[in-house]
């Protein structure tokens, strides 16, 4: 077994080992003598948890497993990070280090299962000097400066063939969005799609699948069932409690999350703990658990628990009505002369009064539950996260709409919408993007100057970028086609 003091290697070499150099075609042996297939080292998980998600691997005879990674260099930090006490650790199907002593105790889950560990220096097939050599070359490799083959195609190309390439591109994601929303309403009513989708956005990108798990598991049928005969700010507390109890992240299912000391919570926590309790009783709803949800690297403001405190206003307005009421009322009741832009902005008032909290609400002075922010706020979602949600949701909903023949919105109408709507703020993946394909900040600000050009650029990163597959790069590709006359735009 090859041996290093302790401090020569990092963590990330053990993930880079993990990732790139485990031997090929032939199974690993683990600690309790079985062997291990992988094949599929999973995704890097750059928030808190495991370190690689939805990895596939086979132990011994058996079938394939999707589960979770924890690396580390040794097999004691499993105990040593607290991870056995840990539920969000409970889905690691495998524990991965690079050293392993005789001595070291079986690793146990919170859950009390056994998890099995694969020990790296005693699998590699090559000397871990010349491993880690390899490492730190590709390492330095991967900091310096590169030219990636859709630049050069970028910068041949004329500003109009650009942004004619990314027009199509984002149109491409705009309509796989609408179809499948419409796909989705062969299964339930359309505003319940409409409603996912929304709570969905409200998530961000952290929180975007828990979000929609919970509207799936709080259908607004339901939510309108257990709130019958209330109005107002009574219903609305109503809403929470039963949002915030599916959604398992009241203190009484999690005290750890918030430190709440019992007996001493605020009075809206304790009304709403009550009120949890009568709905639990009453209606069938499986809560989730708060290891679903994400509050890691989050702006206070963004935490799912002011999200969901920021929705339930949204879906109080649902039980006086169809959720999609106002806004299919804002385009079929239109003036002659209301262009695109105009019925665009109408739009936007129409989200921004669903949201607009009131002001005596716990949690516009909240982020949790205990404690008090410095200053109140409003909008509960941001003027931003709405534009967003017009974008990616209201636009391919009402076209969605349009395709099904539900309603007498036009499709036309709806497109030009889209193509006029201002682009939204930048993102981390646009600006990683824009980094690989454009020589300047300043040129992408000045081209990408719209929300479908942005998508366009997410579609690009989606098709290509994320997989790191530039031999079959949309962009380069697309602009090469374009160069010989094909690719038409959207009709």
């Amino acid at each position: 077994m090859h041996r290093v003091a302790d401090g020569e290697i990092a963590e990330a070499l053990v993930w880079h080992l993990w990732q790139h150099h485990l031997p090929e075609q032939r199974p690993l042996k683990l600690t309790d003598g079985r062997q291990l297939w992988v094949h599929c080292t999973g995704d890097f998980n750059e928030d808190s948890g495991p370190d690689y998600k939805n990895a596939c691997l086979a132990f011994g005879p058996g079938k394939k497993v999707i589960g979770d990674v924890e690396i580390h260099v040794r097999s004691q930090d499993w105990l040593r990070h607290g991870h056995e006490q840990n539920s969000r650790y409970n889905r690691v199907a495998l524990h991965v280090v690079m050293w392993h002593e005789d001595g070291d105790s079986p690793v146990l889950k919170q859950n009390g299962q056994y998890l099995p560990t694969l020990v790296l220096s005693d699998n590699l097939g090559d000397c871990f000097d010349r491993l880690q050599r390899r490492y730190e070359r590709s390492h330095e490799e991967a900091v310096r400066p590169r030219t990636y083959p859709c630049r050069s195609s970028v910068e041949r190309a004329s500003e109009t063939e650009l942004r004619s390439l990314l027009c199509a591109l984002g149109w491409k994601r705009f309509t796989m969005k609408a179809e499948m929303m419409r796909a989705r309403m062969d299964r339930v009513a359309p505003e319940q799609v409409l409603y996912e989708r929304l709570m969905g956005a409200a998530g961000y990108a952290k929180n975007r699948d828990a979000f929609l798990d919970l509207s799936q598991r709080v259908p607004l049928a339901l939510v309108r069932e257990a709130v019958s005969g209330l109005s107002g700010k009574n219903r609305i507390l109503w809403i929470q409690a039963m949002l915030f109890g599916t959604a398992g992240l009241l203190p009484s299912q999690n005290e750890n999350l918030y430190e709440v000391e019992q007996g001493r919570q605020d009075a809206y926590v304790t009304e709403l703990e009550s009120m949890w309790r009568v709905l639990s009783d009453n209606f069938r709803v499986r809560p989730k658990r708060e290891t679903e949800w994400q509050f890691f690297r989050l702006r206070p403001f963004n935490f799912p628990t002011v999200r969901l405190a920021g929705m339930s206003y949204l879906v109080s307005f649902a039980c006086d009505g169809p959720l999609d009421a106002g806004f299919l009322h804002l385009i079929t009741s239109r003036k002659p002369d209301d262009d695109a832009t105009i019925l665009l902005r109408a739009l936007g008032k129409g989200l921004d009064d669903l949201c607009t909290t009131d002001r005596s609400d716990y949690w516009t002075s909240h982020t949790a539950m205990r404690g008090r922010l410095g200053r109140e706020r409003l909008h509960l979602i941001g003027n931003e996260r709405r534009r967003e949600m017009i974008v990616n949701v209201l636009l391919p909903y009402l076209y969605a709409l349009a395709l099904n023949g539900v309603s007498n919105v036009p499709k036309n109408l709806i497109q030009s919408m889209y193509e006029v709507h201002p682009r939204l703020s930048e993102n981390a993946v646009l600006r990683n993007v824009y980094s690989v394909i454009f020589s300047k900040q300043e040129q992408a600000r000045k081209v990408i100057d719209s929300a479908q050009l942005q998508q366009g650029v997410l579609n690009i990163d989606e098709q290509t970028c994320y997989r790191k597959d530039c031999g079959r790069c949309v962009l380069s590709g697309g602009l090469q086609i374009r160069a010989n006359g094909g690719l038409s735009g959207p009709d």
